[in-house]
């Protein structure tokens, strides 16, 4: 093989090398954007998951006639459901008023009356207690919701976070850019053949590229004859011309070289209707707006009442047409309030009021009375001790009509002297002898006391008085002999009651 045909068989494996690599480095840019658009695509996929469950949540789950129920609204615990039957406003074929039904749904925010033909009571009763068992439900669907939504936010952001396979494709893309080894070795050995050339090879590669020029010339000077005649054409120096008619904004105009000829034509305005603006009757576009109908006199057809909309007709002063035209609801007329039932001090009342021409029904509360307070009264007496200290009582003040406590204090005793000092006599007698409540009250008195100061000290000394009449009956047989009879009629002579004494007289062995 001579040294033009190694030279270019040189040249053809450097061109090879470049364009395998050229081709690896497309390969592997594009495997990198093929990554990148995945991530995207399931970051989108997850965002547009998110963006429809917030979409239809916000939507309503059940609808009747005007109403609407959400599943994000959970019902009160009072809410409830009353199903009426009434006399609508609407008639029916034979002239009659027709029986309507009132859905009345109450809850704690208020109330709502929905009015349906009474062949819809189903509908409206199933709707009704879907709204009152809506608590559970309403709850349910807000937990799934949340739940849902907490998910598809972590997927999104797990998404995002994940860029291995975008990572491995950029490390995969510039790895082919780096790896040029095939083109380094090509240009080794086209330089190789190079350097081996000798001065006859350099002579005959320059006459083979001599001659290669001049071929080259030849067909360029044809190729440039031709050319010269196309752009003769391209520019219109010469051209056959082919005319386009004349529009409304373009004069003739050559679909060839685009030379044009006279004027526009201009628009050729129709006048504005009620639906539709000015247009030209050539090309069709219009300008400014539709005139509208003009009704200068209504008459209705249908009159609007409190529970349905009426109607009005009327002629286009311009075109004749014939209008209609929607009339809004009038107002109820409701009548006076009507007490259904009186309000106390302990329960809320009620009253209603009637529409005169619907039989419409508004309810509202009536506020719960004032109560009206009693005198004080004591609740628990104070507590006197037998060393004379007094542990505080309790006194109420309740509601004359409904008994409910309004108010409540503490108060105690002061003790006077009197009382202090007979409350010790006591404690003293009792510490060695046994007494009757009658015999320690005389006693005292015996000892100067009033009766008064004796009397509430022994109420207040804490003694048990069964159990003095035990120790007195012991204290007469420790020194004498009694029958069981003998020794009752004694400690009912000290004093003690019947039932006293009989326990006395038991708790000796009688």
């Amino acid at each position: 093989m001579g040294y033009i045909e190694d030279l270019k068989a040189a040249q053809d494996r450097l061109a090879a090398a470049n364009k395998e690599h050229a081709a690896a480095v497309k390969s592997a840019e594009q495997a990198e954007k093929k990554a990148r658009r995945e991530h995207d695509s399931l970051v989108a996929k997850n965002e547009k998951a998110l963006k429809t469950l917030d979409a239809k949540w916000g939507k309503p789950i059940e609808t009747f006639g005007s109403l609407k129920l959400f599943a994000d609204k959970v019902a009160s615990p009072t809410t409830t459901l009353d199903i009426t039957e009434g006399v609508g406003a609407n008639v029916d074929t034979s002239g009659l008023l027709k029986k309507h039904v009132f859905l009345t749904i109450t809850s704690k925010s208020g109330q709502i009356v929905e009015e349906c033909d009474s062949d819809k009571e189903k509908e409206a009763r199933e709707f009704g207690a879907k709204v009152v068992n809506q608590g559970s439900e309403a709850s349910s669907a807000k937990a799934n919701y949340e739940s849902e939504r907490t998910r598809l936010t972590e997927e999104i952001q797990r998404a995002k976070d994940d860029t291995a396979a975008i990572d491995a494709a950029v490390a995969a893309a510039q790895a082919a850019r780096d790896d040029t080894a095939a083109i380094d070795e090509a240009t080794r050995q086209l330089e190789e053949v190079k350097a081996s050339a000798t001065e006859e090879d350099l002579a005959a590669a320059k006459e083979h590229e001599d001659k290669a020029r001049k071929k080259k010339m030849a067909i360029g000077g044809a190729a440039a004859a031709v050319i010269l005649i196309i752009m003769l054409f391209a520019t219109h120096t010469i051209c056959f011309h082919r005319w386009q008619e004349a529009t409304c904004t373009e004069p003739e105009t050559c679909s060839v070289c685009g030379r044009t000829r006279g004027e526009a034509l201009g628009h050729s305005w129709i006048d504005a209707t009620c639906t539709k603006p000015q247009t030209c009757e050539r090309c069709g576009e219009t300008t400014g707006e539709a005139l509208g109908h003009q009704v200068d006199e209504w008459k209705t057809t249908k009159k609007a009442t409190c529970t349905s909309e009426g109607k009005r007709e009327g002629a286009c002063v311009r075109c004749g047409e014939t209008q209609t035209e929607s009339i809004k609801k009038k107002d109820h007329e409701f009548g006076d309030w009507v007490t259904t039932k009186e309000a106390s001090c302990s329960e809320k009342g009620e009253r209603t009021r009637t529409c005169k021409n619907c039989d419409k029904k508004e309810t509202e509360e009536i506020a719960k009375l004032d109560h009206t307070p009693g005198d004080w009264e004591i609740q628990t007496a104070p507590k006197v001790s037998s060393d004379g200290s007094v542990s505080a009582g309790t006194k109420v003040r309740k509601c004359k009509v409904c008994g409910e406590v309004l108010d409540t204090e503490s108060y105690t005793l002061d003790l006077t002297m009197g009382q202090r000092n007979a409350l010790a006599k006591a404690a003293d007698y009792l510490s060695f002898t046994a007494f009757s409540f009658s015999g320690l009250v005389e006693q005292l008195e015996f000892e100067g006391f009033s009766h008064d100061d004796a009397e509430f000290a022994v109420e207040n000394c804490g003694a048990d008085w069964n159990e003095q009449a035990a120790k007195k009956a012991q204290s007469y047989l420790d020194f004498m002999s009694f029958s069981r009879s003998g020794l009752i009629e004694q400690l009912e002579f000290e004093g003690f009651t019947r039932e006293q004494a009989e326990y006395g007289a038991s708790a000796v062995g009688y």
